[in-house]
């Protein structure tokens, strides 16, 4: 089913995945977009922004995948981070492993 969201005529095209549980809890989602931090590329597409907005906002791992390159990045606590696909793995489960992130608006408030 994952694989469809790379397909440009499925329905779940463009839409984010929400996993939760180890399972897929919703599908062809809409995320709320922020706007590119400051010193981002003006070319920062719409699912790096909605990635970093929801990143920063809870305190979720983001997993984007571009369209145009194929490159994969995680977003966390409002940063976004290249991550090669062989390490991909590792980043994640090192990451679940530490602990939930703590988003930007949580630090702020501490």
């Amino acid at each position: 089913m994952l694989r469809t969201i790379f397909s440009p005529r499925s329905p779940l095209h463009d839409g984010a995945v929400i996993l939760g549980n180890g399972k897929v809890a919703a599908a062809a989602c809409q995320l709320p977009l922020g706007q590119p931090p400051d010193g981002a590329s003006p070319h920062m597409g719409m699912r790096h922004r909605a990635a970093l907005s929801l990143s920063d906002e809870t305190d979720a791992i983001i997993l984007v995948v571009s369209e145009e390159t194929g490159r994969i990045s995680l977003a966390v606590a409002g940063h976004l981070e290249p991550v090669p696909r062989e390490n991909l793995s590792r980043r994640l489960a090192n990451l679940l492993s530490s602990g939930r992130p703590v988003s930007r608006q949580v630090r702020r408030a501490a």
